[in-house]
C-alpha cells in the first residue's frame, strides 16, 4: 500500500497536449497541500490505449 502523503516524486509520460490542463486540475485535487516534485514529457501512444503513465517514488 503507499499512501499519497509519502509522495516524493512523479512522472507522467504520454497525455496529449490538450490534456494538459486536465493533468493539473486532478493533480491538484489529490495533492492539495505540498505537492511532489513532477515533470511531464508529452508522447505516446502507451500500451492498452492509456492517456497517461505515472511513475512515483515514495518515501515513508
Amino acid at each position: 500500500m503507499c499512501i499519497l502523503g509519502w509522495w516524493n516524486c512523479a512522472n507522467a509520460w504520454g497525455f496529449p497536449d490538450t490534456e494538459g490542463k486536465g493533468m493539473n486540475a486532478v493533480y491538484g485535487e489529490f495533492f492539495a497541500e505540498s505537492p511532489p516534485t513532477r515533470s511531464t514529457v508529452q508522447g505516446g501512444p502507451l500500451a492498452k490505449g492509456a492517456l497517461v503513465e505515472i511513475e512515483a517514488i515514495a518515501v515513508r
